[in-house]
């Protein structure tokens, strides 16, 4: 756009230096003397005594240090055309800055525009996989929560567990039946003592003091310095 403008000033100013043969005199080139001078000798400007042949005119000339051409001298008339000239580029240019400027602004705001659009696509997205997080954050508590909420399956219990439970709740008759299969079941195991020892209480409880004081007997003969023997022996004193 700079160089359009600075082209059209160039061929402006170079037209405005144009003179035609007229305006120096009639001619440009000594060679254009002689028909000038034949053409005066046959009106009969010859007589006049204040007659002065063109090429003894004066003409004012500069020489270009740069092409050694010779330039005539502007004048007054040629000046102002040359002066308003300028003013009419200048307000051109003026004109043309601002049409710049307010593409310039357009093309910013058309920028900040587009990045906008773009930051408020980039939120939404942002949000989304956010709400997406959350969505599996909630599944994750729920699936943790039916888990808690999962009654644990019941701890297996051996017989002698069984006959504690029925011991706890009082229920004498299953109690003996559990404690009594445990001891078939493992002759040698740590918790014979004890299932002997509580049989003759369950049976002391339904009243059935022989059969209590039979079991009494065998939990002091066979386990003397176990706990059980011990409380079986406090037992037979009671009887």
């Amino acid at each position: 756009m700079i160089k359009l403008i600075m082209t059209i000033t160039s061929i402006l100013l170079l037209t405005s230096c144009l003179r035609t043969r007229g305006d120096i005199g009639g001619y440009e080139r000594p060679g254009d003397y002689k028909p000038a001078q034949q053409t005066a000798k046959n009106q009969g400007y010859q007589a006049n005594p204040n007659f002065v042949p063109p090429q003894q005119q004066k003409v004012v000339t500069t020489s270009s240090t740069a092409s050694n051409q010779p330039i005539t001298n502007i004048n007054n008339k040629d000046l102002a055309r040359l002066q308003i000239s300028l003013q009419e580029i200048n307000d051109q240019i003026r004109v043309l800055n601002g049409r710049i400027e307010v593409l310039e602004k357009k093309v910013s705001d058309g920028q900040a525009q587009a990045n906008a659009i773009n930051i408020d696509s980039k939120l939404k997205n942002y949000e989304q996989a956010l709400a997406n997080l959350e969505a599996q954050v909630q599944t994750l508590k729920g699936g943790v929560a039916n888990v808690s909420t999962v009654a644990k399956p019941a701890v297996q219990l051996n017989a002698f567990g069984r006959g504690e439970k029925a011991f706890r709740e009082k229920n004498w008759q299953k109690a003996i039946s559990e404690y009594q299969l445990y001891r078939e079941q493992y002759p040698k195991g740590k918790d014979y003592s004890e299932a002997t020892y509580k049989i003759g209480v369950c049976f002391q409880e339904l009243n059935m003091k022989s059969e209590a004081r039979a079991f009494y007997q065998e939990a002091v003969s066979k386990y003397p310095s176990s706990k059980a023997g011990k409380k079986a022996k406090f037992r037979l004193k009671q009887l």
